[in-house]
């Protein structure tokens, strides 16, 4: 490495992916004839350990930092990522992944353009896989760098509310990206919420409640939310139908709604077919919806919107019938997804001939045989995926 970092005297980007069969991680550290001040970006996921402290004051224009979150974590005491930013001032989006997601990055999708107006500071941050995550890593970062932060992502397996408590009280006002997974709704994330208006997409996996759903309800810029629930989780019935009441009786800039929880009834449906910004609808394990109450958001989404993908996997309430709706009324489809769903037939099926525009079409678990499946396929010819499994 070395040897590398003082030859290469312009290396832009280094992307270091290597594994090795000794029982101990051996450690590098930089000599003091390393040259790293052109690097803008690094990738790091080997089982060598690169000692962040000493290399970051050398790399003195880099903007991205992708990293394994096993080496930026604080297990060896010195809980570098509470400093990362002071260690690398000119350092913009950090990503803290897992060894399998970095193995198959394509740096191209984390490349962010710069910030005209940031002259220092954080842009996005991205946590996961990190183990042990706490507060005390995240909360001096976030203090530093709330007013400059644009996105913020993180992962974790145990309730942190302290963050979400900074956020609550300083505010982030460019933040337009959330994306948060943890077990539990944290205390302050509906205050956190209402100090970051810039807000344009939200995902929220387990930590959602009614209050947070009236909180974003209130957001005038918000394009994307998707809430991901189980059945252990607590009822946000009551929030999810505020929502989507308040989205469609007022201009709404929303064009993606996933709700995956058993809250989603025919009602609700009756309110989100009427938002005409809708593009993107995932509707995915919807238990409780019955065969007329899809009819009717079908035909509610023909009259006001046009909708260019559809999650309804795993919908019982899809059948014939359902089909012949979608391929009829639905002309913008073409992204379909009916994976799962048990009671369409394969005469059924063959509606989707319908839709003209479809180009990618998951059909997973319900077509029985391999003629049947190849007679399928061939009257979608227009459709440049479909996935068929038994």
């Amino acid at each position: 490495m070395d040897k590398i970092l003082v030859d290469c005297e312009h290396l832009r980007t280094l992307i270091i992916k290597m594994e090795h069969d000794h029982p101990f991680s051996p450690i590098w550290s930089p000599s003091p004839f390393v040259n790293a001040v052109w690097i803008t970006e690094l990738i790091w996921s080997a089982e060598v350990i690169l000692q962040l402290d000493e290399f970051l004051p050398l790399c003195l224009r880099l903007e991205l930092l992708v990293i394994n979150s096993d080496e930026i974590g604080s297990s060896d005491g010195k809980r570098v990522l509470q400093r990362v930013d002071l260690l690398c001032p000119s350092l913009r989006h950090i990503y803290c992944l897992d060894s399998e997601t970095i193995s198959s990055l394509d740096i191209d999708e984390y490349r962010r353009p710069p910030s005209p107006t940031l002259k220092r500071g954080l842009q996005s941050i991205t946590i996961s896989d990190m183990r042990p995550l706490k507060d005390v890593d995240l909360a001096p970062l976030l203090k530093r760098n709330h007013d400059t932060l644009e996105s913020i992502s993180v992962a974790h397996t145990m309730s942190l509310d302290q963050y979400c408590a900074i956020f609550a009280a300083w505010g982030a006002k460019h933040l337009k990206r959330l994306c948060l997974k943890y077990p539990g709704p944290a205390e302050f994330l509906s205050q956190m919420i209402e100090q970051c208006p810039a807000l344009e997409e939200v995902t929220l996996t387990h930590c959602c409640s009614n209050m947070t759903l009236y909180v974003l309800s209130k957001l005038k810029n918000l394009r994307s939310l998707s809430i991901i629930r189980d059945d252990q989780d607590d009822d946000i019935s009551e929030g999810a139908f505020a929502f989507v009441k308040a989205a469609a009786a007022s201009p709404s800039m929303l064009t993606k709604f996933h709700l995956q929880a058993e809250c989603v009834t025919d009602s609700l449906l009756e309110n989100l077919g009427q938002i005409k910004s809708l593009k993107n609808v995932n509707l995915k394990h919807s238990t409780r919806l019955t065969a007329p109450g899809l009819l009717r958001f079908i035909e509610l989404l023909a009259t006001n919107t046009q909708i260019e993908s559809l999650n309804l996997a795993d919908v019982d309430a899809v059948t014939d019938t359902i089909i012949l709706a979608l391929g009829r009324r639905l002309k913008y489809v073409h992204d379909l997804d009916m994976s799962g769903c048990s009671n369409i037939s394969d005469s059924g099926a063959l509606y989707l001939t319908f839709m003209k525009r479809l180009k990618r079409l998951l059909l997973k678990d319900h077509l029985p045989s391999t003629h049947r499946t190849s007679y399928v396929e061939e009257a979608i010819g227009m459709v440049r995926h479909i996935a068929v499994s038994r």
